[in-house]
């Protein structure tokens, strides 16, 4: 589950002037704005100190930006699907200015269009996949004997390792 704000906005207007048969003037100015943010339930929990159903769980990620804290995404091969989430994701604020103008003039058989537009574009965004240290557990792949726990590294380790008792 996720937690989720979006705003959007939206301006526009028109202008058209047309002083006689031959001449048209068509003005146009517009601005658009978006901003989104994607947030999980847990996103202001410690991973290293994760409270869950009364009990403190102490996953050590690596990521101590207040930010991008919670539970992180863990798959479980070979079943497919991730526990927990791997993100936030914030899209913009976004904002497009757009401002035109054109003149048309009618000649007999013939039109003759001028004009220019003019379009800013600004973006900012935070799209943070996998910020809160992912990690995969892979399949049970080794043979009996040559099962190590892993010492060095959480990030992909074969989850027969970490469940199997050592023999």
């Amino acid at each position: 589950m996720t937690n989720q704000y979006a705003r959007s906005q939206a301006f526009s207007s028109s202008w058209t002037w047309t002083p006689n048969s031959a001449w048209v003037n068509e003005a146009r100015v517009g601005y658009s704005h978006y901003y989104q943010v994607f947030k999980s339930q847990d996103n202001t929990q410690d991973p290293a100190n994760f409270s869950f159903k009364g009990s403190t769980y102490h996953l050590y990620t690596g990521q101590t930006n207040p930010l991008y804290g919670g539970f992180p995404g863990i798959t479980i091969q070979p079943f497919s699907g991730i526990l927990g989430a791997g993100w936030p994701k914030t899209v913009g604020p976004d904002g497009v200015l757009q401002v035109l103008d054109h003149i048309s003039y009618l000649r007999g058989k013939h039109s003759f269009k001028f004009g220019g537009e003019i379009l800013s574009d600004r973006s900012t965004s935070n799209v943070t996949a996998n910020t809160k240290g992912p990690i995969r557990f892979g399949p049970i792949t080794t043979p009996r004997h040559q099962r190590q726990v892993c010492k060095d590294s959480l990030t992909v380790c074969p989850i027969g390792r970490l469940l199997s008792p050592e023999t």
